[in-house]
């Protein structure tokens, strides 16, 4: 699965956490603020995938496959494929917190977006498919990471300002309460 993150913002996981814990309907707003900007990402990404890849490269799944399967790409289900991540955490981690990023779920997307970012002694086969899909496509990521970095701005500008809103609510909060 490939997963494509905005850039780091210092202590809005923390942030998130603790206003969960104390007013859920501001946090259910926060997030819903963050996915929305995000789905600006997701639209531009799903707008970006190819109706067809490249030539050759079936669309549908392999009647009976010999051994293990290559991917099919088929356009549609690449954008279907993805997926808006809003304050998770992010797999085994328990350290690591994801604000907002953007999933790949589609194997065929994944091949299309990224094939080709770690190209080591790879055969001639898979030399080959990867000069033909930079060829069709341009480099890795075609398409996820492009998507990210151009609404990264407005993303991150609703991050903060959500960040703000949390924290006048946190303080407010514990100024009432005269907590200190």
């Amino acid at each position: 699965m490939a997963i494509f993150e905005v850039g780091r913002i210092e202590g809005m996981d923390k942030t998130l956490r603790k206003l969960r814990q104390f007013d859920i309907e501001l946090h259910k707003e926060i997030i819903g603020d963050i996915r929305s900007a995000m789905n600006s990402a997701a639209a531009l990404a799903s707008a970006s995938y190819p109706a067809v890849a490249m030539r050759g490269w079936q669309s549908t799944p392999a009647k009976k496959p010999i051994g293990k399967p290559f991917p099919h790409y088929n356009q549609k289900q690449a954008q279907s494929g993805i997926e808006v991540i809003v304050g998770k955490k992010s797999g085994k981690s328990k350290s690591t917190y994801k604000v907002a990023a953007l999933r790949q779920n589609n194997a065929g997307g994944m091949v299309y977006d990224m094939a080709g970012s770690a190209n080591k002694n790879r055969a001639r086969n898979a030399q080959q498919f990867m000069n033909n899909l930079r060829a069709s496509g341009g480099r890795a990521s075609r398409v996820m990471w492009p998507a990210v970095r151009a609404k990264e701005p407005a993303i991150v500008a609703v991050i903060i300002g959500a960040q703000k809103k949390a924290e006048t609510a946190m303080n407010t909060y514990f100024n009432d309460r005269k907590v200190f």
